[in-house]
């Protein structure tokens, strides 16, 4: 048994070869491999793939919550905490924003608006509000 370690399992190149293990099994420098292709087209009619044998699929796991008084656990209020929070980072957002529209017009020398820092706001709102 010759054991050979690949860098990819094989793609299609430029130049109609393939890459990697597929490359190797073409051009006859393998007689099998074991390893987890892809389905792909390009690969359809160059190997034959045998039975799937390991299904990897995602899942996520959530943790049951402890106190559920509530239909629906989305739809409890925010403590204050986060409201305080999103409050800070709103202001913070506005005022780089703001900062970048000075450093804006400053440094392409256009004509400053004064309703820079209403714009920036209304931006700002839109951004925190998702509209």
């Amino acid at each position: 048994i010759n054991l050979k370690l690949h860098d990819s399992w094989g793609y299609l190149q430029p130049n109609g070869s393939f890459s990697g293990v597929l490359g190797s099994l073409m051009r006859g420098e393998s007689d099998i491999s074991a390893s987890p292709f892809q389905f792909k087209d390009e690969r359809l009619n160059i190997i034959d793939y045998t039975v799937v044998t390991l299904d990897i699929s995602l899942r996520f796991f959530f943790r049951h919550p402890r106190n559920n008084n509530l239909q629906n656990n989305f739809l409890k209020p925010f403590e204050m905490d986060i409201w305080w929070m999103t409050l800070a980072v709103s202001v913070g957002f506005w005022l780089v924003l703001l900062i970048l529209r000075k450093i804006e017009i400053h440094w392409k020398q256009i004509e400053e608006d004064h309703d820079s820092s209403c714009s920036t706001a209304i931006t700002t709102l839109a951004a925190v509000t998702q509209q």
